[in-house]
C-alpha cells in the first residue's frame, strides 16, 4: 500500500511536468517552422532584391483565392528544397488553420505595402525598414499561452529571426 502511494504521488509529481515539456516541445517547433520559413523568405529576397511577394494574407477557406492572387505557401514554393508544406503546420494549431487554410501562419506583407495616388497598392523598398523590425509571418492565432495577457504570437521577421 505504501509503495502504491509513492508511485502515485511520483506519477501526479511527474505528469504536469511532462505536459509542459510537452507544451514547450511544440512551442520550440513553431519556432523551428517560422525560422525554416524566414531561411526561405531570405532566399526569395536574395533573388528579388527589395520586394515582398505579392500573396494573400491568409488563404481563405471558404472563398477561392483570387486568379491573380497566390498564397505565400504558393509564392515561396520555387525556393523550398522539397514541396511539402508540412512547415506552415504549428502543432499547437488546435483551431484548424492549417486543415482548413494549409497554413498556421499568416503572411503580413500590409507593412511594407503603400498606396500611389490612384489608390493601387506598391511594395515599399525593403531597404527602407530595418529589417530586425519587419515582421514576414506570425501565428495566424494566439496557440501559445504567455504569462501577464502577453501577445502569444511567434513572428519571423525580415532578418529572419523569430
Amino acid at each position: 500500500l505504501v509503495v502504491i502511494s509513492i508511485i502515485t504521488l511520483l506519477m501526479g509529481i511527474a505528469l504536469p511536468a511532462l505536459k509542459m515539456a510537452c507544451k514547450s516541445a511544440r512551442t520550440t517547433q513553431c519556432a523551428s517552422n517560422l525560422k525554416n520559413i524566414g531561411t526561405i523568405w531570405a532566399i526569395y529576397c536574395d533573388q528579388n532584391p527589395n520586394t515582398m511577394p505579392k500573396a494573400v494574407s491568409l488563404p481563405s477557406p471558404i472563398h477561392a483565392t483570387p486568379p491573380d492572387e497566390i498564397s505565400i505557401i504558393d509564392a515561396l514554393r520555387p525556393y523550398m528544397n522539397s514541396q511539402t508544406t508540412a512547415i506552415y503546420e504549428c502543432p499547437d494549431d488546435e483551431l484548424g488553420y492549417y486543415v482548413n487554410r494549409h497554413s498556421s501562419y499568416e503572411y503580413l506583407p500590409g507593412l511594407a505595402i503603400t498606396f500611389d495616388p490612384d489608390n493601387i497598392p506598391k511594395l515599399v523598398a525593403l531597404s527602407r525598414r530595418s529589417p530586425q523590425s519587419l515582421p514576414v509571418l506570425t501565428d495566424a492565432a494566439k496557440f501559445h499561452p504567455a504569462p501577464n495577457n502577453v501577445d502569444p504570437r511567434q513572428t519571423v521577421y525580415h532578418d529572419t529571426h523569430v
